[in-house]
């Protein structure tokens, strides 16, 4: 895809709740109140895209390189954040006690349910600790595996308790067409996690790779040779890099960069950059085949660019 028509297509989705709910929404509010709806609107639809850019998706990552996926999902997250954190103090001075029987659009009060509106305070708080924690990942010392599980069910969570504060406590998520919306919206970001972690490494299965040799370099290096098993491998170049998953169930985590050393039609040599400290290599055995990456910093002088290959499995 061409970065215009994604920068195009990420606008589009993030506002298209944003302008159904004035067309839908009733009679318009004071402005700090209108002001406090579109912050938390735009922040949950911006929530929602995020799953789309979590660099795991080649559509996106391969004309925009997987640094700069990478880093808008980690601007767009802030800003998400900066959003949802004004939303609710934005709303002050505004009547609550709920819906009034002279006030059908709910135009002049806020809703005092407390399950309502608990899930919203649950969100915004899980919001905050996830952003926290992505910014200083490295000083925590998790692990790469614990930090991506639970980065993904944070955000799974996070998804899910705002559909339901959305819906049940927002003046304009709780209209039939918007409810509709946000159930779409929340649907594809859900079952875009579930491609990644569950029906991705289940097609992994139908391309095995096998580990033949391992050969220790240096100290802090290894070689590693993969062969394909039962089909015809992949393309690549030297240069390229892919992370494999050794020894493990392609539905495990624990995934490590190798760089492609020679040249060819199919897969047979990777080695390692550096030996990572919670590595513990299996010398021989199955390879789960993740994501090959073009690595433009050693092809040509630039960053990491572009995926090139499918996900593959072992047997």
């Amino acid at each position: 895809m061409k970065p215009l028509f994604l920068i195009v297509a990420y606008l589009a989705a993030v506002t298209l709740p944003l302008l159904l709910s004035a067309w839908v929404g009733g009679p318009p509010r004071q402005f700090h109140q209108e002001l406090a709806s579109g912050f938390g609107i735009l922040a949950f639809s911006m929530i929602l895209v995020e799953f789309i850019l979590s660099g795991r998706f080649r559509a996106i990552s391969n004309d925009v390189g997987m640094d700069v996926t990478m880093r808008f999902h980690q601007v767009m997250a802030r800003t998400a954040l900066a959003f949802a954190l004004l939303h609710p103090f934005l709303y002050q001075g505004t009547p609550t006690g709920g819906q009034r029987p002279w006030d059908p659009t709910r135009q002049l009060t806020l809703t005092t349910d407390f399950s309502d509106l608990a899930t919203g305070i649950v969100a915004w708080l899980l919001l905050t600790g996830l952003v926290v924690m992505a910014i200083g990942r490295t000083q925590l010392g998790y692990r790469y595996e614990t930090w991506r599980l639970l980065h993904g069910l944070g955000a799974l969570l996070i998804a899910v308790l705002l559909l339901h504060h959305t819906v049940y406590a927002g003046r304009y998520g709780s209209q039939p067409v918007m409810t509709w919306v946000w159930l779409v919206m929340t649907g594809v970001a859900v079952g875009s996690l579930l491609m990644v972690y569950l029906v991705v490494p289940w097609l992994q299965k139908a391309r095995p790779w096998r580990v033949t040799s391992v050969v220790r370099l240096t100290p802090k290096q290894w070689e590693v040779t993969v062969t394909p098993n039962g089909h015809r491998g992949l393309d690549y170049q030297a240069g390229q890099f892919a992370w494999l998953n050794v020894g493990q169930s392609p539905f495990s985590m624990k995934e490590h960069p190798f760089s492609i050393s020679i040249d060819g039609e199919l897969m047979d040599r990777v080695f390692s950059e550096q030996e990572f400290r919670d590595w513990v290599f299996v010398m021989c055995g199955p390879a789960v085949m993740m994501d090959v990456v073009e690595d433009h910093l050693i092809q040509r002088g630039t960053p990491a660019h572009r995926i090139l290959s499918e996900r593959f499995s072992y047997d």
